[in-house]
């Protein structure tokens, strides 16, 4: 899901220009049976980038993209039903918000999209003035991320997209590499949350203490030992 007044969003956000590059040079150059000329182009990479954790609305407040008619956010409702300004900040900031199941829940409020305030917020220890007022209601500073409005002004941008996962990035990773985030096929149960209980490593070099919630279809949440999900 999409969280769209969030300075941080739960998840990644796919960057496709490099794909209409790879649709673009699908031509060709050689003689066919008919006697006419076919251009053909070899491709020597590939390649796709993603950007974790943010949304368009906080990656994306391009002003050509916004008068063009991308649906980007200038502002969002909070729980006290205010309507708080987007505001500039720049990308390395000193604070996050929490990416865990429950921060999406509590922000999207059951269809409302109005708990963005409640979402948790981390600061690091010694961190002056963190977090800034209204720190939930973000937008980087266009003058850091000009190469993406670029890609997006050039080739295509999709403002409306959602992510597969309603939680941080661990899961998100299953999507991209397998396009599910089950443990095992036929499962109806799908990672949740980041892996907690070992060392900075995931998957099959993870110690044996490490585990990760599992989420099934009625929201429940349970932990599954999984160390070599």
């Amino acid at each position: 899901m999409r969280w769209p007044v969030l300075s941080i969003a739960l998840g990644s956000l796919v960057l496709a220009a490099v794909l209409l590059l790879i649709l673009n040079g699908c031509g060709g150059s050689g003689s066919t049976q008919f006697g006419a000329t076919q251009h053909v182009q070899h491709l020597e990479h590939v390649v796709v980038i993603f950007q974790e954790n943010r949304t368009p609305d906080n990656l994306f407040h391009d002003s050509a993209l916004i008068s063009r008619g991308a649906d980007i956010a200038s502002s969002g409702v909070n729980s006290s039903g205010q309507t708080i300004v987007l505001s500039p900040i720049t990308l390395a900031n000193n604070y996050d918000l929490s990416h865990a199941h429950q921060d999406f829940l509590a922000m999207y409020d059951g269809g409302k999209m109005d708990g963005a305030d409640r979402v948790a917020i981390l600061c690091p220890m010694g961190a002056i003035n963190c977090p800034p007022p209204n720190p939930q209601f973000m937008y980087v500073n266009p003058s850091e991320v000009q190469p993406y409005f670029q890609m997006a002004e050039q080739y295509t941008f999709g403002d409306r997209m959602f992510q597969t996962n309603q939680g941080p990035s661990f899961p998100a990773h299953q999507f991209i590499v397998s396009g599910t985030s089950a443990p095992a096929v036929g499962s109806t149960s799908f990672a949740a949350e980041n892996p907690s209980g070992g060392g900075p490593s995931t998957g099959c070099t993870s110690p044996p203490s490490e585990y990760v919630r599992l989420i099934d279809p009625s929201g429940s949440e349970s932990t599954h030992v999984y160390p070599c999900f």
